[in-house]
């Protein structure tokens, strides 16, 4: 039986979470960065007389413009290089396992239902290795009940060449071997009617 509201599951939530603060927590170290930067390099005492705080305002001046500059210079560098780092990490988060259940699927349609898959459990599209598993799962317990079928056909087509080989055809027990055969191809019916084809 497949999870309620798969769709909506199948990136887990904490993981959205998760990326989202940590790209916030990047871009307010970089502001912080900045403004300590900015500080460090602007921090002077621009004195008591008019024409002393004059000339530090000037000089002030002069030494703000190239450091908020570079301040910004450096934060989307750094900031740059730290969304590219989680960026690649969460889309191994998300492409690694998408990998894995590409290669099960294929598998899968090479009629190999053996296949099984295993995520782990920080993974954030862990679900679909659970549908793929009830999916494999399904199909291989169909095919189990066609085969068990199958072999009570095949003991079927037993009991009618004893009776055809027989000195004398038994009507009865062929009715009989005939009932049982009608039998079984209703239940292999049923059980391909489950599937939805074409």
């Amino acid at each position: 039986m497949l999870p309620p509201n798969i769709i909506g599951n199948i990136i887990r939530k904490n993981f959205e979470i998760r990326f989202i603060l940590s790209f916030c927590l990047i871009i307010l170290i970089g502001a912080v960065a900045a403004g300590i930067a900015i500080y460090i390099f602007t921090h002077m005492d621009i004195g008591v007389a008019y024409p002393q705080a004059r000339s530090a305002l000037k000089d002030i001046k002069a030494l703000l413009v190239p450091a908020v500059l570079i301040t910004i210079i450096f934060q989307i560098i750094i900031i740059t290089v730290i969304v590219a780092l989680l960026t690649l990490l969460a889309s191994h988060k998300i492409v690694g396992p998408l990998y894995r259940l590409s290669v099960g699927l294929k598998k899968t349609c090479n009629y190999d239902l053996t296949s099984s898959i295993r995520f782990r459990t920080t993974d954030p599209v862990g679900q679909l290795a659970d549908i793929f598993n009830c999916m494999t799962g399904s199909l291989c317990h169909r095919i189990g009940q066609l085969e068990q079928r199958m072999l009570k056909i095949k003991d079927i087509e037993r009991q009618l060449d004893y009776v055809i080989t027989g000195d004398k055809i038994e009507k009865d027990k062929l009715e009989i071997v005939k009932k049982s055969f009608e039998c079984e191809i209703a239940e292999i019916k049923k059980v391909l009617s489950e599937f939805k084809v074409g």
